[in-house]
C-alpha cells in the first residue's frame, strides 16, 4: 500500500526522466528510517478511509466491496488522498515531508537532476567570476556617515 500512495503523491514523469517514488527506493527508506511510526500512522488512516469510502459506496449502490486502495484509479487515490490531508494536516504533512526528503535525496533522483550527492562546495560547483562594476556607483556615491567625535 505504501507503494501506491508514494506513486500516486511522486509519479514518474518521462518527459524529464524522473523515477516514480517506488523507482527511487523511497517506500523502503520510509520503513527503514525515523519516521517509520508516521509512516504506518499515516496509512493506517488511508487504509481506514479507503474502507469507509468502499462501505458507502457499496451501501449506496447494493453492489460487492470494492477492491482495496492499490486496485483503485489514479483519479480514485488522489480524491482520498486529499480527503486524508484536509482530514489529518499534520499527520499528512509530516508524511509528505519525509517522502520528498527522502525522494529528492535519493541516488536515482539526485544523478538524474545532474546534481551529486556531495555538498556543492568546496568539491564542485563552480560559480562564475563576479563583476565587480556593478558596486562602482556605491563607491562613487562616497560617505554617507559622518566621523563620531
Amino acid at each position: 500500500m505504501l507503494n501506491a500512495v508514494l506513486d500516486t503523491l511522486i509519479p514518474a514523469d518521462p518527459a524529464v526522466q524522473m523515477p516514480s517514488a517506488t523507482e527511487a527506493g523511497v517506500g523502503h527508506q520510509l520503513r527503514l528510517g525515523p519516521q517509520a511510526t508516521t509512516v504506518e500512522a499515516y496509512l493506517a488512516v488511508v487504509q481506514q478511509m479507503w474502507q469507509a469510502q468502499a462501505e458507502a459506496e457499496t451501501e449506496a449502490s447494493g453492489a460487492e466491496a470494492g477492491s482495496g486502495f492499490e486496485q483503485g484509479s489514479p483519479a480514485q487515490r488522489l480524491e482520498l488522498l486529499n480527503a486524508t490531508r484536509k482530514g489529518n494536516m499534520r499527520l499528512f504533512a509530516t508524511f509528505i515531508t519525509a517522502a520528498f526528503q527522502a525522494y529528492f535525496t535519493s541516488p536515482a533522483v539526485l544523478s538524474r537532476m545532474g546534481s551529486g550527492a556531495v555538498p556543492p562546495f568546496p568539491q564542485g560547483n563552480t560559480l562564475p567570476a563576479d563583476d565587480w562594476t556593478l558596486l562602482e556607483p556605491v563607491y562613487e556615491r562616497g560617505r554617507l556617515y559622518r566621523d563620531v567625535e
